[in-house]
């Protein structure tokens, strides 16, 4: 572009991309990905993707990375949509319910969230499992 007042050429600023990778994939391994990110929740009735980048705040990259996996399906002729098998991610059986006492102690200079049923205490900052006395 010029600057008609002084005649001298003024770059074009320059817009930086997000970095990408390239990631080569076997047709069964695309039909895997393919499948991962369509398992629903039942309860919820979205995918197991959907509901991680709802939670993360980032459906719009979830919505690409679909975009992108479908079209290379369909590329490969991997079925995708209404002809490919869903999966949903349910109880097998009855849920094993246990009461917990949680309580936030503090470990140095943080605070780590022990979680205490019957004479087991958990330390989930480094989840293991010790029982009450035993030294971790």
């Amino acid at each position: 572009m010029k600057n008609k007042k002084h005649d001298k050429v003024i770059a074009a600023p320059e817009i930086k991309l997000p970095s990408s990778q390239q990631v080569t994939l076997t047709k069964h391994e695309l039909v895997h990905l393919r499948d991962l990110l369509g398992m629903i929740l039942t309860v919820e009735g979205v995918t197991i993707s959907q509901a991680l980048a709802s939670a993360t705040n980032r459906t719009i990259t979830e919505g690409r990375l679909w975009s992108k996996v479908k079209n290379a399906c369909i590329n490969v002729g991997v079925p995708v949509e209404d002809d490919a098998p869903d999966y949903v991610v349910s109880s097998s059986g009855p849920p094993k319910l246990n009461v917990f006492r949680l309580e936030m102690q503090e470990q140095g200079e943080s605070l780590v969230q022990i979680v205490e049923s019957g004479d087991e205490k958990r330390d989930r900052s480094t989840d293991i499992f010790t029982t009450e006395g035993d030294e971790k």
